[in-house]
């Protein structure tokens, strides 16, 4: 799957920079493709139904994560504890292997000597499944060489992971837009978002720059070995997908995809900006 000196360079990432919530993971069954989520504060049923739709063929690694304690958090953590199997009192991770349905393997850091630093936030947990994914990629459990990343409130399109294809690129970004709210003042503030995001990632492509993606977590795939090779995810409450992204640029192409979209969620809440730092849903 990999040269001689992208081995090197994976190996070498999951000797002295991976993080260690992986180490003790091991996984029976193989896998097509995987997809890396981070969660936090989120409804259980909207990572159910998420989880649902995903071929059966796929894994889906759910890092629930948060700072401190939070309630919702820990209320998505025991809807989860009571669909999965515990590998041991101390493990941080449990498993739902059901042969109908995709896999999921949820990294538990919602609780105490687990939390998220507020200040590494997003970034970290993204970086923790991202992670996890390289090492089975590596034992052979996944069998694509690329590392799905999303949030929790996104609808993937059907072909999602045939969008994509093993090739030289050093990462892949989808095409999306964002469900327009119901109020029309709140339609119209979406829609010159989005228009602002357009002319921006236009303006590169206009001036031939090798930087003209969109730079959403929620949008992005990943060439394992590039991965490695720019040393993973930042460890950031914000702004780790611009940075990844940016890293990736200098060691291979990008591909804007231009299949089917990815929708993504424009709704608000109390806690937009805490949310914003630990992976829960945004609308930027």
């Amino acid at each position: 799957m990999f040269s001689q000196r992208q081995q090197t360079t994976i190996d070498q990432y999951l000797a002295q920079y991976s993080e260690p919530d992986g180490a003790e993971i091991t996984l029976n069954r193989q896998y097509a493709q995987v997809l890396v989520i981070p969660a936090y504060s989120e409804r259980p049923a909207t990572l159910t139904r998420l989880w649902a739709e995903m071929p059966s063929d796929s894994l889906l690694i759910l890092v629930i994560n948060a700072p401190a304690y939070d309630l919702r958090t820990r209320k998505l953590q025991a809807h989860f504890d009571a669909r999965c199997v515990h590998p041991g009192p101390s493990a941080r991770w449990q498993t739902c292997l059901e042969k109908a349905k995709a896999g999921l393997l949820v990294i538990n850091r919602c609780q105490p000597g687990g939390y998220i630093p507020e200040r590494q936030g997003v970034g970290l947990a993204r970086k923790i499944g991202a992670d996890i994914a390289l090492k089975l990629i590596n034992e052979g459990v996944i069998q694509s060489p690329i590392i799905h990343s999303t949030d929790a409130d996104a609808r993937l399109p059907k072909n999602y992971f045939s969008q994509t294809q093993p090739s030289d690129a050093a990462g892949w970004v989808y095409a999306y837009r964002h469900r327009l709210p119901a109020p029309d003042h709140l339609k119209t503030a979406m829609r010159l978002y989005e228009l602002k995001l357009s002319h921006f990632t236009g303006g590169l492509r206009w001036a031939g720059s090798r930087f003209d993606h969109a730079s959403l977590g929620s949008i992005i795939a990943i060439n394992a070995a590039a991965y490695a090779q720019v040393r993973g995810f930042p460890k950031r409450a914000t702004g780790e997908d611009f940075y990844l992204l940016n890293k990736l640029a200098k060691v291979g192409p990008i591909i804007r995809l231009q299949g089917a979209r990815v929708v993504l969620s424009p709704r608000l809440s109390e806690t937009r900006a805490h949310r914003h730092r630990n992976g829960g849903s945004r609308t930027d």
